[in-house]
């Protein structure tokens, strides 16, 4: 089993999919996947317990979330959508999904899934490899 959760495009392609990631959403550095939980669930009026309730989760988990230490997969992300009114995407990006982010593969996702949960500075110097690769390519 994947831990990384996709789903269809239109094209039947694997979607872009936020699995945990670092504290800060790569796309949108200046507000957090727990940010934007926390704020969604306070313009609701709804407490940790509340959220966690409606969702069938341990009050524990709504607080992981909110924090940063752990963040809510693709699938749960959509059950937030009737409780908290916000959408997936909202979760993920914020009001603006990145241009040229387009349908990517299970595998990609997976691969940037797992070299996202590696330390600081081995993530540094993989993305400095990539880096290379692709300006020797061109």
């Amino acid at each position: 089993m994947s831990a990384i959760s996709t789903e269809k495009s239109c094209n039947g392609q694997a979607k872009l999919a936020m699995p945990k990631t670092s504290k800060y959403c790569k796309f949108h550095p200046s507000m957090s996947i727990s940010t934007r939980i926390t704020q969604a669930r306070e313009a609701k009026g709804l407490n940790q317990s509340e959220l966690a309730r409606a969702l069938k989760v341990r009050p524990q988990t709504v607080q992981q979330w909110e924090s940063g230490k752990t963040a809510p997969r693709r699938k749960r992300l959509k059950e937030f959508e009737g409780i908290l009114g916000k959408s997936a995407e909202w979760f993920e990006f914020g009001d603006k999904i990145p241009d040229g982010i387009g349908p990517i593969s299970a595998q990609t996702w997976e691969l940037a899934y797992k070299i996202e949960m590696l330390p600081p500075g081995t993530r540094k110097a993989i993305e400095d490899l990539i880096n290379n690769i692709v300006k020797n390519k061109k």
